[in-house]
């Protein structure tokens, strides 16, 4: 998926929950695109921009994402033994969950990280020591109106 030459209108938008977290509300954001950082461990992790009124209890209005296990409906009770990559899925990653049918109904986790630095937020390039953890959450697809635009 390639989120470079996207417009407003095309980006993606999803629904995302805070674990752990003083604010548990769901809440949307729209995926800006993919983020560079410096240390391989975070490949995968993309910008999402929260919706006016989270941005403002959470006091950020931009997040960082990393996927790190899909959270699957069927075995939501069993959640230590959530397969963390898949034969058929590979590494958990967010255009696989967007793009996949068999993931509709399912949820992506990964930590949510934070940081004010606009200028960052801008050139969606990091260093592992600008952003800091706010919490773990759960994307999952939104079911209200259709993700694809004929």
């Amino acid at each position: 998926m390639d989120f470079t030459g996207s417009t407003e209108r095309e980006q993606l938008r999803i629904e995302m929950r805070l674990e752990e977290h003083p604010y548990r509300k769901k809440f949307l954001a729209t995926i800006i695109g993919p983020v560079s950082i410096d240390d391989p461990y975070f490949e995968g992790t993309y910008l999402p921009k929260i919706e006016p009124g989270a941005a403002e209890k959470l006091s950020v209005d931009h997040i960082l994402f990393h996927p790190e296990f899909y959270d699957f409906h069927r075995t939501f009770l069993k959640r230590r033994d959530v397969v963390r990559e898949s034969k058929e899925l590979g590494k958990p990653s967010l255009d696989t969950f967007l793009l996949n049918p068999i993931l509709a109904n399912d949820g992506l986790g990964g930590r949510v990280y934070a940081t004010h630095r606009r200028d960052l937020i801008q050139a969606r390039a990091f260093r592992k020591n600008e952003f800091s953890v706010l919490a773990y959450g759960i994307i999952t697809r939104l079911k209200s109106h259709s993700m694809t635009h004929s």
